[in-house]
């Protein structure tokens, strides 16, 4: 439990710092790191802990696609789910627009200000 509660404190100081795709990608380069290692692993008696299966391959990259798609890493264009990725393009495309008038109307008037100063 223990384990657990670093494990997510670290996740929210790296989204914190960084971002949420850094924790992504973190999070499966964990699962790659655990299940190589199981590979390696041996008991007690010399044999293997795990063997490798190809299932197991195609699962985790599965897992690794639906979590980039999940995460808008990957964006797939079907059946409109791309919908909410281009809402968000717009958006920040808009804000993008309305920020930078907004620093254009702020150096006009820090201009206009110098210039009435220095009169």
């Amino acid at each position: 439990m223990c384990t657990i509660a670093i494990f997510n404190a670290s996740g929210v100081a790296i989204t914190k710092y960084s971002s949420s795709l850094i924790r992504s990608i973190l999070d499966v380069t964990r699962t790659i790191f655990i299940w190589a290692i199981s590979l390696f692993l041996t008991k007690k008696d010399g044999s293997k802990w795990e063997t490798f299966q190809i299932m197991q391959l195609l699962g985790f990259l599965i897992l690794v696609l639906g979590n980039f798609v999940f995460n808008e890493i990957i964006i797939v264009k079907l059946c409109g789910m791309d919908k909410y990725v281009q809402e968000n393009l717009n958006n920040q495309n808009a804000l993008d627009s309305s920020t930078n008038s907004l620093k254009k109307r702020l150096t006009s008037k820090d201009d206009l200000y110098e210039a009435i100063n220095k009169n």
